[in-house]
């Protein structure tokens, strides 16, 4: 029975170092979430305007530029954002059973991912693909430059005719406690994924049009084509970037409520094992009695 309630005592302690980690994962990824929440809200609003631009040009110059037309190539390109680390509860989960969903819906067979984030590349290892390119270690205070090395190479890979079109698939972020899978099409540029990715950010909508308006009365200097090679792929890396934002901000918003689950759990747990050492200790000064009563009668 001694030995019972030591090794008792023992895992409490170790249940307790455990409680003394978590709380503090919990700490810094509700200070991390704050950040990244706070961007990603503060640039949905640009993001989603300039959305709203690409659906004017999407359809005023759709034979153009290649960002706008179907490209050349047969096979899908998808771009798959997930986690660096884990501890995030089944934020990872999500997104990678949204793309096996998305493969089983559209039926696409000739798929090749781009990844961001460690655990994105897992994720695709684990549903068959083999990633051509993989963005790892993003930083957690996001700056737009940050993915040009990202947008660069998908842009290309489009643009040198190797894939029909290009989808995105990432956690958006909709609350502290929730965050939802999203898989939509990226290139090439149309109003219908236009529209879907505006109505997934939720930004203010009041002066947000979804009517195509005529861009006949601009004058563009120096050229419709000139400009329209430096604002598609600036808007593009646009677009980009706030997904990327956004699965940051539910990446550490699922960190920081998986360690509370956790911090609670240790909880429960040490309630649980204090009880259980006092019984052992009880049963053990019990056999301690009776031993002696015992030995005094003979």
């Amino acid at each position: 029975m001694a030995l019972l309630a030591k090794a008792i005592k023992t895992k409490i302690k170790s249940v307790k170092n455990i409680k003394k980690i978590t709380k503090a994962m919990e700490l810094v990824s509700a200070s991390k979430m704050k950040k990244a929440v706070d961007r990603a809200l503060a640039t949905r609003e640009y993001a989603a305007l300039a959305l709203e631009l690409m659906i004017n040009v999407s359809h005023n110059y759709y034979d153009r530029h290649y960002l706008l037309k179907p490209g050349r190539g047969s096979g899908h390109l998808l771009i798959l954002i997930a986690s660096n680390k884990g501890l995030c509860g089944g934020f990872n989960l999500t997104v990678a059973k949204a793309v096996s969903k998305f493969l089983i819906t559209t039926g696409e067979k000739e798929m090749v991912v781009v990844t961001i984030g460690r655990q994105a590349e897992r994720i695709a290892r684990r549903l068959g693909f083999k990633p051509v390119a993989s963005f790892v270690d993003l930083p957690d205070h996001l700056y737009e430059e940050d993915i040009k090395g990202v947008a660069a190479f998908v842009l290309n890979e489009f643009k040198g005719g190797h894939y029909l079109e290009v989808s995105v698939a990432y956690n958006s972020f909709v609350s502290p406690l929730v965050y939802q899978p999203v898989v939509r099409g990226f290139l090439p540029i149309k109003a219908g994924n236009i529209k879907n990715s505006i109505q997934e950010l939720g930004a203010d909508k009041k002066n947000i049009s979804f009517k195509s308006q005529s861009m006949a009365q601009y004058v563009f200097e120096p050229g419709e084509e000139e400009v329209l090679e430096v604002v598609l792929p600036k808007l593009s890396e646009v677009v980009l970037y706030q997904a990327v934002l956004e699965s940051l901000a539910a990446e550490h918003s699922a960190r920081m409520i998986a360690m509370k689950n956790a911090s609670e759990n240790a909880d429960e747990l040490t309630e649980d094992l204090v009880v259980g050492y006092n019984q052992a200790r009880q049963a053990a000064i019990t056999q301690e009695i009776a031993e002696i009563v015992s030995g005094a009668n003979n």
